[in-house]
């Protein structure tokens, strides 16, 4: 599989927003210049044709979508939704629309085709998503329950309706429009969502991440990486996956392999799967572009050439700087749906490489045009060696704009290439005052944004760079999990986590080994987590209780739920409540234990549990579980103790306890073999997440018990996921110790040797990242 340009459709004068495919394959599309176009393909060759322009809005158009025939619309239906709050639906042969459906407050930012006969699901800045029927010219359902704008709506094949909002959330409803669920795992804005089967589905976010959800239990089941910004848009047709975001490029998943598509625009705001196998895209420069693995359909190669230098001069005008701030780096005109934070608060925003600047009027609520930023180069000052940026005197390849907090003024990080990263950081973290957790994202970030830092990891050009979404396959990003979503590595604004890394420490200071694998440096969490169903289940397993004593009020019940959203905090008649909940019989315990795994990742719920006061209690009620009859105890305790360690305060709880955490993982205390794979999986990333705190706190000791206790169970384990994370955590210490290498005894490395062999006769998902690890960990021994 390789696509390449089949052909540039050119014919709107502004970005396409939305595209979509109709079942005779032609490609549809939706622009800002008020217009949608229907592109007809010419079955000789690979040309389109602009057979009709649709008008009618007055506004902008936002989003399109193509219904199939029907009765009474042999040749299906364009429905067409715009900034006008109006969706206006044509039939292919028609110009002007049969049929104005009015009823949504705002833009209609997304439009797909429903699963009765001429029906169509809707989603709207206002908040809610309907069900519209054009034969009955009404709203069928509305759909409401989103604190801020819905992003997207699709309605599955089993009539399930799934919701995305700017609140960060995901929510599941039944076919009768009643709410279900909400499902929480993205950390920004959720743009798009694409189905996949009955019950499956993926979605994007701003996060820069890929989630794939099971809307029957809530899980989410895997979190997917590849692009380093916003994503906008996904697509799927049969076994191929497309999504395209804010960094000029599309990836392409396809029957485990992967492929990254750069485009000459810097948003590319839509994506959709074609019939025939093509893809095409809908980008800020108003163009749409075909994209084709069919080398019949692929363009000639002076048109390839021509193209491929357009991608490459696009790149370099992307440098483009104003004072210092990198004009490709400026949001773009869809942050201007957020409401300011003060009058006169003034923003940079990029359209289409030209800067404009607004100001927030409180009086009119809107983003008032101010006009455009003068000033912009091409990273070449006067008073500067070309590509250099001058920031206080000296000169640096880069100068990034880092927003810490709304309303003030943001602050310079300057970097060259060659210095390394993490100093760097630390620099920086200094000379503003900010708090030491931000030193991994700054780290981070800088490694991601500036080419030609050291250490860095591999570029993400090689097709092996990505993540099949339908196995997880290909490539493994440090702080993914099979079970439980990653700390997500930031890619564009690094103050939007809080890891932590504490320099200095006794084997921090050793030149690190070199592998896309290791050292990992950010501990893994166990985020997935439905916490309506846990309350329903707190509630029911509550009545089912005897004593007395142990009967939680309701409004006990309500306050142990809330430690599990963000921000929470614990008072003492909460922990009293969680005292009391911690007693309740072994069959009737998990949801405490699940309540805690995810209200003990956040701060605060994290500061109470693991003081000095409650600390003894949380450690020894744990390990109380961990000698449960019931499976799931055991692994919801682990989980908890894996989630503790993402905060200082149950780090230090863990550095203090170190002893006791170690020989409860070790096969003395837990019989690995006969383990199940979730209670495999805890375990281990308890210990890559222990070796990640004692490189970076702790001391060559610490990490030597460590690296025994691996040693004991990894020819243990069976599951590819838990393997995979105790590999990874073997790296990560050796890496970091070199000189502890001495100590691996044979059998361990035997056992690596073992892992390494049979992997090359093993097709489980997950086993290609196993087998690439262990030969890497081979090579440091």
């Amino acid at each position: 599989m390789e696509y390449k340009l089949s052909v540039c459709l050119y014919g709107h004068t502004a970005d396409v927003r939305a595209l979509a495919a109709t079942h005779n394959g032609c490609i549809v599309s939706a622009s800002r210049d008020k217009t949608a176009k229907i592109w007809k393909p010419n079955e000789l060759n690979a040309v389109y044709s602009d057979v009709q322009t649709l008008h009618g809005h007055r506004n902008f158009v936002s989003s399109i979508c193509a219904l199939p025939p029907s009765d009474g619309f042999p040749d299906g239906l364009i429905v067409t939704g715009s900034n006008d709050k109006i969706i206006n639906v044509y039939t292919p042969e028609c110009s002007d629309p049969i049929l104005k459906l009015e009823g949504h407050t705002n833009t209609v930012c997304n439009l797909r085709p429903g699963l009765q006969p001429a029906t169509f699901v809707s989603s709207s800045w206002d908040t809610t998503a309907r069900v519209w029927s054009v034969k009955d010219k009404t709203t069928l359902l509305t759909i409401t329950g989103h604190s801020a704008a819905v992003w997207s709506a699709i309605q599955l094949s089993s009539g399930i309706i799934v919701t995305a909002g700017a609140d960060k959330t995901i929510r599941v409803h039944l076919p009768d429009g009643s709410f279900k669920a909400s499902l929480v795992g993205h950390n920004d804005v959720v743009r798009d969502l694409a189905p996949l089967t009955d019950t499956l589905f993926l979605s994007c976010s701003n996060d820069a991440t890929i989630k794939q959800w099971n809307a029957a239990s809530g899980e989410c089941l895997e979190t997917l990486y590849g692009h380093p910004n916003f994503i906008y848009c996904l697509s799927v047709f049969g076994d191929t996956v497309a999504s395209s975001g804010e960094d000029r490029n599309v990836h392409i998943w396809q029957k485990g392999q992967s492929q990254s598509l750069m485009l000459p625009a810097q948003s590319v705001w839509c994506v959709v799967c074609l019939p025939n196998g093509d893809i095409a895209t809908g980008s800020s420069d108003g163009i749409v572009r075909v994209f084709s693995a069919d080398p019949s359909r692929q363009a000639d190669e002076a048109t390839l050439a021509a193209y491929n230098e357009e991608v490459t001069s696009a790149g370099i005008s992307s440098q483009k700087e104003i004072g210092g701030v990198k004009v490709a780096d400026l949001p773009g005109p869809e942050v201007l749906v957020h409401p300011g934070t003060k009058d006169g608060q003034n923003k940079m925003i990029n359209e289409n490489g030209k800067v404009i600047l607004y100001s927030w009027s409180n009086s009119s609520q809107e983003w008032t045009k101010i006009g455009d930023v003068m000033g912009t180069n091409d990273g070449k000052d006067e008073a500067t060696t070309p590509g250099k940026v001058k920031y206080m005197g000296k000169e640096y390849d880069y100068v990034f704009d880092v927003d810490i907090e709304d309303g003030k003024p943001a602050i310079k990080l300057p970097y060259n290439k060659g210095d390394d990263p993490w100093h760097a950081a630390q620099n920086f973290i200094h000379q503003n005052n900010l708090n030491q957790q931000f030193l991994e994202q700054v780290a981070n970030f800088i490694i991601n944004n500036a080419k030609g830092s050291e250490p860095a990891p591999p570029p993400t050009s090689s097709n092996y760079e990505y993540v099949d979404p339908f196995t997880g396959g290909a490539r493994y990003i440090p702080g993914g999990s099979a079970t439980g979503n990653p700390v997500n590595m930031p890619q564009t604004d690094p103050f939007t986590g809080g890891s932590r890394y504490v320099p200095g420490g006794s084997v921090s200071n050793v030149p690190e080994i070199s592998s896309k694998f290791f050292p990992q440096r950010t501990c893994l969490c166990f985020e997935a987590g439905n916490v309506s169903l846990i309350n329903d289940k707190l509630v029911q397993f509550n009545d089912k209780i005897t004593n007395e004593s142990l009967k939680l009020d309701p409004v006990s019940l309500s306050k142990l739920v809330e430690i599990a959203n963000s921000p929470a905090s614990v008072t003492p008649e909460l922990f009293a409540v969680l005292q009391v909940a911690y007693q309740w019989p072994e069959e009737l315990v998990f949801p405490v234990l699940d309540i805690t795994r995810l209200g003990i990742r956040n701060l605060a719920v994290n500061s109470a549990l693991c003081s000095e006061d409650t600390g003894d209690f949380l450690l020894s009620s744990l390990n109380q579980k961990l000698s449960s009859q019931v499976d799931t105890n055991r692994m919801l305790a682990l989980r908890v103790f894996s989630n503790m360690l993402q905060h200082p305060p149950g780090r230090d709880l863990a550095l203090k306890n170190k002893d006791m955490i170690l020989l409860s993982m070790s096969v003395s205390s837990m019989d690995f073999s006969a383990a199940s794979k979730h209670l495999q999986v805890a375990a281990v990333t308890i210990l890559l997440n222990l070796a990640i705190i004692f490189t970076q706190q702790g001391s060559k000791d610490d990490l030597a018990n460590t690296l025994q206790v691996l040693s004991g169970i990894l020819p243990k384990l069976s599951d590819p996921e838990a393997i995979f994370r105790a590999l990874v955590a073997v790296g990560t210490i050796l890496s970091s110790a070199p000189l502890l290498k001495v100590m691996v005894m044979p059998d361990i490395k035997n056992a690596i040797e073992q892992i390494s062999q049979n992997s090359n006769s093993d097709n489980r998902p997950g086993i290609d990242k196993v087998r690439a690890c262990s030969q890497d960990v081979l090579k440091v021994l």
